[in-house]
């Protein structure tokens, strides 16, 4: 049976194949504004195979990240219980060079967000460190 792969795609590519976890924290970590909003304005990491799935990054420096989980059979965006759900905050990013009106309810902070990160790393599911609600 094949080992599966990570590939991380980012913002203005080329994809890295199986990219060490310490590059990936650094990008999280301190990518920048200019990083996330540069060329397609996400990023994406893949687990192929048959369990794959892929995991969204958008970030902003004064909100956080906002992350998709994309499975076979579901979509699911992050969600901040630290943020009142009823909350009109917006955070503007730009995805395929299309402004995007997401709310700050589903940012997370740099760091939280490294550690779903870095449980998807481990298993390609969803992280249980946070909520997530259904997306599309």
């Amino acid at each position: 049976m094949a080992r599966a792969e990570t590939i991380f795609n980012t913002p203005l590519g080329p994809d890295q194949v199986n990219p060490s976890p310490e590059s990936l924290c650094d990008v999280v970590l301190r990518g920048g504004d200019d990083f996330w909003a540069a060329g397609s304005g996400q990023a994406a990491l893949e687990v192929t195979g048959a369990e794959g799935a892929r995991l969204l990054l958008m970030g902003r420096d004064a909100a956080g990240f906002f992350l998709v989980h994309e499975s076979r059979n579901d979509s699911f965006c992050s969600s901040n219980p630290s943020v009142a759900a009823d909350s009109q905050q917006i955070v503007e990013i730009h995805v395929g060079g299309e402004p995007m009106q997401v709310p700050l309810k589903n940012f997370v902070d740099k760091e939280l967000a490294w550690k779903v990160i870095a449980d998807f790393l481990r298993d390609a599911k969803r992280s249980r460190r946070i909520e997530w609600e259904a997306w599309l």
